[in-house]
């Protein structure tokens, strides 16, 4: 039988707890191959974020009676913007010298307010404004603005914070997707998009939904194949065919 002696029984003891912790400690530090310096999910490296920008719309005073058909067309392209998705008061900005229009901008301003009016825009809801247009030249335009929701990437596509080619790291040889992948297919989308709102919630089902649905319900019922069939080039009455 065994018979140590008390010191040298503690010694034992000692070693192995420190053993213990050497190899616990080991076992804590992470491997370079568990981890990733950036999330693999290309949604998650580049979401598509929801934010209020503004829109703007400048008009330039270069006619005497007013705006001219190009400029009454944007003021009332704008106006329809501003009645579809906005956040705001629309503001517009009125170029002044020593404190007052000249008599161009103020001609300008009176047809900007009729165009609103005639395109629906409530004269509440919009804030008039001045700025000192002093040595800025005759040609200082009125600017109208409004806050508009707005779907963006965060940051700017095409960057590469890793070098794919270097191999002075561990990033290129875990075959997994490169930093950059998927930020022009997030922006794109975020661009596409009419209303920002359908991609954090889906709109509601009008009639010509809950009736699309009913037929398609009907037809799987008869056996019949809801899907859509579109003609090809060839079946086409303009395809060449072969």
């Amino acid at each position: 039988m065994l018979n140590l002696s008390p010191l040298r029984a503690m010694g034992a003891v000692l070693a192995v707890v420190l053993l213990a912790g050497a190899l616990g400690g080991c076992a804590a530090q992470p491997s370079p191959w568990d981890r990733t310096p950036y999330p693999l999910d290309y949604r998650e490296r580049h979401p598509v974020v929801l934010s209020e920008q503004p829109a703007t719309l400048q008009v330039f005073p270069r006619w005497a009676y007013g705006l001219d058909a190009r400029q009454a067309e944007d003021v009332r392209a704008f106006a329809q913007g501003y009645r579809r998705g906005t956040m705001s008061a629309l503001e517009v900005s009125v170029p002044t010298v020593n404190g007052r229009p000249t008599p161009l901008v103020k001609t300008t301003a009176g047809a900007v307010r009729q165009v609103l009016q005639g395109a629906g825009i409530d004269p509440r809801n919009v804030r008039w404004l001045s700025y000192d247009a002093t040595g800025l030249g005759r040609e200082s335009a009125l600017t109208l603005s409004f806050g508009t929701l707005t779907a963006a990437v965060p940051h700017a596509c095409g960057v590469w914070p890793y070098d794919l080619a270097a191999g002075a790291g561990v990033e290129d040889f875990q075959n997994e997707g490169y930093w950059n992948l998927g930020c022009a297919t997030q922006s794109t989308l975020a661009l596409q998009t009419a209303d920002p709102l359908d991609l954090v919630r889906p709109q509601v089902e009008g009639r010509s939904d809950t009736v699309r649905s009913v037929n398609d319900i009907q037809k799987l019922r008869t056996g019949t194949d809801p899907s859509t069939s579109y003609r090809t080039a060839a079946e086409s009455p303009s395809g060449t065919g072969n």
